[in-house]
């Protein structure tokens, strides 16, 4: 399932076919050493002002850089005979240094944009598997806040950030087509909108959205939703799963929402109401009375002292009957986080906030460059946990790669080894230490540099020793 990002980028339109070469030339340079300044990246002198003009040039739009990407994730989601899942979530990207053109407003006086992705991906209880990128959009806020603006000129107006949402899930529905299994559409919190519910039970796409609100219902006027499926309530088919919950420490704003937290096995509880929820008095008669969807409860049972139990409420389309039902909804909501793996694949990985371009049109046309080549580093860290890495190495790599990765990693490399054991001796190249645990994609990608740099080495000298013979 592994792509070759920088062949797609050659199939991309722009006009003239040099700039497709370019375009193909730039992206394999970025993904040798993807987190160095644009100068060492490009190595030379003339690549380096290739690099410059490519980003200058109109016909190099971000939408015409990643047109093949998209294009790519939705045959592989048409094709993968699974449940898909489209993880659905913003970031913030934050420039320093003097201002710079048509950049936005973030917060505290910083300079920057928004970016709203769409991941497609293959859910999985144990580790789920990216597909690609199949939607994206960019939100800049004005230098000068609006000001306060009453509910109905939110909901009215075209370029709300709210409508983010139904608008990015609207282009990956559209990339997807008509003759396709359905993806579940997964979003977190900020996504809660009974508006955004509505439109998309409309059409009949299927979604998973953490709950914001505790919601008014149809089925009993004095209690609200989270009452019907109250937490701590026994229920029968309630399913019981033990997971690891991964340290996290609290930081800004977000330390209310995302409290801290220790690494620890916890016990969750899982069970599902359906629920009628009442549409909002603010909202207009255009909108359904009332919306019809199951409230799936995750909460964690004898949490530890001091520590703030886990509690999950998602509002879905799936069905929620059986056992089997319930950990499917938790599996696709829980392959959500693969989408903040992307952005560290960006922020960290690339190190895109720290490129020195002068404006807003550049920084997108090179984030155009870059989604490609985050995809790729996160999708090498998942396939070191996928299933796919008990195949053999030849299915992933060439006999002669495998012979040079053989000799950088000092004979450890097994004489018919898997993908897993490719992966692990990358890893070992990026000072990963056994004990640690599996690599992250961070390791994995470092060793992947220095693996490339010594494989071109490599054959180089046997190519010499045999045009010696």
């Amino acid at each position: 399932m592994q792509r070759d990002v920088a062949r797609e980028a050659l199939q991309g339109q722009f006009g003239d076919s040099r700039l497709s070469r370019r375009v193909g030339d730039v992206t394999s340079r970025l993904l040798a050493n993807p987190g160095a300044s644009l100068p060492k990246a490009m190595r030379t002198h003339d690549a380096l002002e290739a690099a410059y003009r490519l980003l200058r040039n109109p016909r190099v739009t971000q939408q015409a850089l990643l047109a093949p990407h998209v294009a790519h994730t939705a045959e592989l989601v048409r094709g993968s005979g699974s449940p898909v899942v489209i993880a659905h979530d913003t970031t913030e990207f934050c420039f320093s240094g003097g201002p710079r053109e048509g950049l936005g407003r973030l917060v505290n006086g910083r300079q920057g944009f928004f970016g709203h992705f769409g991941l497609a991906l293959i859910p999985a209880a144990s580790s789920p598997y990216p597909l690609g990128i199949l939607g994206y959009s960019s939100l800049f806020r004005p230098d000068k806040p609006r000001g306060k603006r009453s509910v109905a000129q939110s909901r009215n107006d075209p370029d709300s950030e709210a409508k983010r949402w139904w608008r990015l899930v609207q282009d990956c529905e559209d990339s997807l087509g008509e003759d396709c299994c359905r993806p579940i559409h997964v979003m977190d919190r900020e996504a809660d909108s009974y508006e955004l519910m509505s439109q998309l039970l409309e059409r009949r796409w299927r979604f998973i959205i953490r709950a914001c609100h505790n919601r008014p219902t149809t089925d009993d006027e004095d209690r609200r939703a989270f009452d019907l499926n109250e937490v701590g309530t026994p229920r029968d088919g309630e399913v019981t799963r033990s997971v690891r919950v991964t340290e996290r420490r609290a930081t800004g704003r977000g330390a209310k929402i995302h409290p801290s937290r220790s690494d620890r096995i916890a016990k969750l509880h899982i069970r599902a109401q359906p629920v009628e929820i009442a549409r909002s008095t603010h909202l207009n008669r255009s909108v359904p009375q009332a919306l019809r969807l199951n409230l799936v409860t995750v909460e964690e049972v004898d949490c530890p002292e001091g520590e703030v139990p886990i509690c999950w409420r998602l509002w879905t389309t799936e069905p929620a009957s059986t056992p089997a039902q319930l950990e499917a909804i938790v599996d696709a909501y829980k392959s959500r986080w693969l989408i903040e793996e992307f952005f560290k694949a960006l922020k960290t990985g690339c190190n895109y906030e720290s490129k020195q371009l002068e404006s807003a049109d550049t920084l997108l046309t090179m984030l155009g460059l870059f989604i490609p080549v985050a995809y790729q580093l996160l999708a090498l860290r998942a396939l070191a946990r996928s299933d796919e890495a008990e195949l053999p190495a030849t299915t992933l790599m060439e006999e002669s790669s495998i012979d040079a990765l053989r000799a950088a990693d000092a004979g450890k490399l097994p004489q018919e080894p898997t993908i897993r054991d490719a992966l692990a001796a990358i890893a070992r190249l990026g000072g990963h230490i056994t004990n640690n645990g599996p690599p992250g994609w961070l390791v994995l990608w470092r060793g992947y540099q220095d693996f490339l740099i010594f494989e071109m080495g490599w054959k180089a000298a046997r190519a010499f020793r045999c045009d010696q013979s």
